[in-house]
């Protein structure tokens, strides 16, 4: 059924994108990917979306299963990471007013791959104190919220206004997609893992590399106002 539902998405898409390409009054103009600065929004959203959530679906298990923690402790454990969200979202669209989309992605995307690596280190040891996690938790959460204004203005405001809101709506569908992609990747890994603590590390790595991968594009627009 899964296999099945996989082809049929892709010729789905494959269908989609035909239509949408032979049509006069497209519900998605393609033209909307030609401008790099949409694309590179878009992507690096995508990225975002699928890294994080993907993530944030393994912690849980990870401080069950191995700290021990109750449900209700795991919910306050994994409350600090969106603890810094408000200031880092202020500070990010302050930046992005001045400087630009680029750099301030640039910015957010290291500052939340390192962290994720950092915890790569840190959960090793399940007897370390919770005050040490908590440094990359906050992290994590100010780079992830520093770089959304970016990401949000640079889809909106590079396209034409009367585009605006569909790159608005691809953007917040892309978000969505990254998500159950992430969700749906991360714990495949964590099924046919041997061991959990192998596949959280692996998530991990994998989560600071998109990150990275999205700080990269990033640095193709840096000049961007």
């Amino acid at each position: 059924i899964i296999i099945f539902c996989f082809i049929a998405s892709f010729l789905g898409l494959i269908l989609f994108l035909w239509i949408e390409s032979h049509v006069s009054h497209p519900v998605l103009p393609l033209g909307l990917f030609q401008n790099k600065t949409t694309a590179i929004a878009l992507s690096v959203s995508f990225l975002l979306n699928l890294a994080f959530y993907g993530e944030l679906f393994m912690m849980p298990f990870y401080f069950e299963n191995y700290r021990h923690y109750s449900v209700f402790m795991t919910g306050l454990a994994i409350l600090p990471i969106p603890a810094l969200a408000l200031i880092g979202s202020y500070l990010g669209g302050k930046m992005t007013a001045s400087k630009g989309p680029g750099s301030t992605l640039v910015i957010g995307f290291l500052i939340a791959a390192l962290s994720l690596f950092s915890l790569l280190f840190l959960i090793k040891e399940t007897s370390l104190l919770y005050v040490w996690l908590l440094i990359p938790f906050l992290t994590l959460g100010f780079g992830l919220s520093f770089a959304t204004p970016a990401m949000t203005f640079a889809a909106i405001h590079s396209v034409n206004p009367a585009r605006s809101g569909i790159a608005s709506a691809v953007l917040n569908t892309g978000n969505q997609v990254g998500s159950l992609i992430g969700v749906a990747a991360f714990g495949t890994i964590a099924a046919i893992s041997s061991h959990f603590m192998l596949a959280m590390h692996l998530t991990l790595f994998l989560a600071g590399a998109l990150l990275l991968i999205a700080a990269f594009l990033s640095l193709t627009i840096i000049n961007e106002k």
